[in-house]
């Protein structure tokens, strides 16, 4: 269980403990309870989302259902997020580039 560690933590650091998390979580199958307001912290290392509100357990979002889902009710959105659905609404997928600027490029285009 995890309370918050990341706070202090820069990028760098933060891409390190995800990438220890992943290896431990294969290796020994030992999994992680993530508590955070770091939305961005947990895209693409967690399984199940629990969103919770006083207490209470308010939604339960699997990962592959996590931009379909309207989770930004209860917390500031990331920017990231907002690109992404933007980018998706528009007919873009990350799959189809190969680095940022390619992306950033692209979505420019479209509000010229």
């Amino acid at each position: 269980v995890l309370d918050h560690f990341e706070k202090g933590l820069c990028h760098k650091e933060k891409e390190y403990f995800k990438r220890l998390f992943r290896k431990i979580s294969k290796e020994y199958g030992i999994g992680f309870i993530i508590k955070t307001n770091d939305f961005s912290f947990c895209l693409g290392l967690v399984d199940q989302y629990l969103l919770v509100e006083e207490n209470e357990i308010v939604e339960v979002i699997n990962k592959k259902d996590i931009y379909d889902k309207e989770v930004y009710k209860y917390f500031d959105k990331h920017e990231l997020i907002d690109f992404v659905l933007e980018s998706r609404k528009k007919g873009h997928l990350l799959d189809d580039y190969y680095n940022a600027s390619d992306i950033l490029k692209a979505i420019y285009r479209e509000l010229e």
